[in-house]
């Protein structure tokens, strides 16, 4: 059972961080795309 939920944690904190780090390139990149 522990290890279930911490693999779930982990999923979970992976997806997240992914979807975070997208987030910041695309706010970073999406300006400078549009102007050039």
């Amino acid at each position: 059972m522990a290890k279930m939920f911490s693999f779930r944690f982990v999923t979970k904190s992976l997806y997240f961080v992914s979807f975070l780090t997208f987030h910041f390139s695309f706010s970073i990149s999406g300006p400078c795309f549009r102007k050039g």
